[in-house]
């Protein structure tokens, strides 16, 4: 473990959080919804604040990035709808065909 007497607070929560990611990955431990949810809040808002500061420039950035944006919406979109029916299979035993 890294001794964080030394380290400023800021590097140390990294590294502490940099080992608790690792370990999790490494002994299959399951996320927890509610924490995904609130980071992935955060970083909403922080790529929010990020456009709010391109948007004044208006360059081809914006473009790429809408572009990428939809992509991973549409990524997203796919994996949320896939769980759906995963769950509704365990807990119901229902199979919906497209």
């Amino acid at each position: 473990m890294t001794d964080c007497r030394f380290i400023p607070t800021n590097e140390c929560e990294a590294n502490s959080v940099l080992i608790e990611v690792v370990y999790k990955v490494i002994a299959g431990v399951v996320p927890i919804a509610e924490t995904m949810v609130i980071v992935g809040l955060l970083v909403l808002f922080g790529n929010g604040v990020c456009l709010l500061l391109l948007y004044g420039h208006r360059s081809a950035d914006l473009i790429v990035g809408g572009a990428i944006a939809l992509l991973f919406l549409r990524t997203a979109w796919s994996v949320l709808d896939e769980s759906v029916r995963e769950y509704r299979i365990l807990k119901f035993g229902l199979i919906f065909h497209r």
